[in-house]
């Protein structure tokens, strides 16, 4: 396995750190769980608002029609988000040339075949790293710029 210092050094993160990587997945994870929090207050007060309006059961019974709609029209956007369009039914995958691969490339992919569950692990943390440091996108635009 490739060592930490050599990839973070590869791809250009000489300040890299798992302390900072660790605090923002705990950030993220705080966020998403004040998320649901929220939600659940708001369904809440929902409910709170129509028994003042309303009978008890007649609240109970808007607020889960309320939330069924939501959920059908999440469900709606996913389904249109994964389906192909009248135009692009059945994709054709254009002839691809072959690759230049050189020396690195090939031990690289060589790697990842015989790693399949740590170079899944691995894309994730550098996905995750790309969009939460800043540094990590600068250096991985670099990169591609130089390699072109």
């Amino acid at each position: 396995m490739i060592p930490l210092r050599e990839l973070t050094a590869l791809l250009g993160l000489p300040h890299f750190s798992l302390t900072r990587l660790a605090l923002a997945f705990g950030l993220l994870s705080v966020a998403i769980g004040l998320a649901i929090a929220a939600f659940i207050a708001l369904v809440d007060a929902v409910y709170l608002y129509l028994l003042l309006v309303v009978s008890p059961p007649t609240a109970h019974l808007l607020v889960s029609l309320l939330l069924l709609l939501l959920a059908a029209c999440l469900c709606l956007i996913a389904y249109r988000l994964t389906r192909f369009g009248p135009a692009r039914r059945h994709p054709q995958p254009a002839a691809a040339a072959a690759p230049d691969v050189d020396a690195a490339t090939a031990v690289a992919l060589d790697w990842i075949r015989r790693h399949p569950g740590q170079s899944a692990l691995l894309a994730a943390v550098l996905g995750f790293c790309t969009g939460a440091l800043p540094e990590a996108r600068k250096a991985m635009s670099d990169l591609v710029r130089t390699q072109r």
